[in-house]
Order: C-alpha cells, then sequence, then structure tokens
C-alpha cells in the first residue's frame, strides 16, 4: 500500500493530537476547570459531528436510521442508570445529609463498556471502507 503525502500528513497530525492527549495525563496536577472544559470540548465535538454529519448521512441511506440512532442512544443512557446508581445523600444523627462528593467507582466498567463498544464499529467501518476501495478504506482508518 502506497502513503501518499496527504496520508501520511493526517497519520502525523492524529499522532501530534494523541501525544498532546499523552502529555496532558502526565500532568497529574493539571487544573480541573481546564481538564473538565477541555472534556465538554471534545464531547461537544464528538455531538456535532455525530448529529450534523454522520446522521443526515445515515437517514439518506435508510429511513430506520433515526431510530437505530434513538436505540444506540437508549442503549448508552440504560447501561449508564443500570450499572451507576447515585446515592447522593446519607443519613446522620437522625438528619438527612447530601454527600457533597462525586462516585467515580463506575467510570471505569462504563468506560470499558463504550471503548468495547466504539471499537467494534470502528473496525466495522474500517472494514467495509476498505471493501470498497483501498482510498475508501484508508479514509476511514485516518
Amino acid at each position: 500500500m502506497l502513503l501518499t503525502m496527504s496520508n501520511l500528513l493526517l497519520l502525523s497530525g492524529l499522532f501530534l493530537i494523541s501525544s498532546v492527549g499523552v502529555l496532558l495525563y502526565l500532568f497529574q496536577s493539571i487544573n480541573q476547570k481546564i481538564l473538565h472544559l477541555l472534556i465538554a470540548l471534545g464531547a461537544g465535538t464528538m455531538f456535532s459531528v455525530a448529529l450534523i454529519h454522520i446522521l443526515p448521512e445515515s437517514i439518506e441511506q435508510s429511513q430506520w436510521s433515526i431510530y437505530v440512532f434513538g436505540i444506540g442512544f437508549l442503549i448508552i443512557y440504560l447501561l449508564e442508570e443500570i450499572l451507576t446508581p447515585h446515592f447522593h445523600d446519607h443519613d446522620h444523627h437522625g438528619h438527612t445529609h447530601e454527600d457533597p462528593h462525586e462516585h467515580y467507582n463506575h467510570v471505569v466498567l462504563v468506560a470499558w463498556i463504550a471503548i468495547s463498544i466504539h471499537t467494534l464499529f470502528d473496525g466495522l467501518g474500517i472494514r467495509a471502507g476498505f471493501a470498497m476501495d483501498t482510498k475508501v478504506g484508508m479514509s476511514v482508518l485516518v
């Protein structure tokens, strides 16, 4: 397979972006406000790409796409609700206090499930791209 200059630039860009993510991880003392803003930026980016680009193209291909999109959303929502019960109140000497800390014990499990599902469909998309054409496959891969 021949790597063109544009493919090489795209791969280099992906490497640099991933490297920035690794560097941010290495700075354990990163300001929590900045970290939450970066997470919000990533979530907003993925959400907008899904709604503005992917969903409309999918609906053009099949009228059932909007229902499958909704089912996917519900699956993730229900997994989050079922696997991660949130108890923020506790009883203390006859009166109730709201528990001020967040419960992050479930994050690893939910992240593992999400990454597994994402990787499965990512691999299917890459395989479908290569089945169509090598250039399409490389575009999907990158």
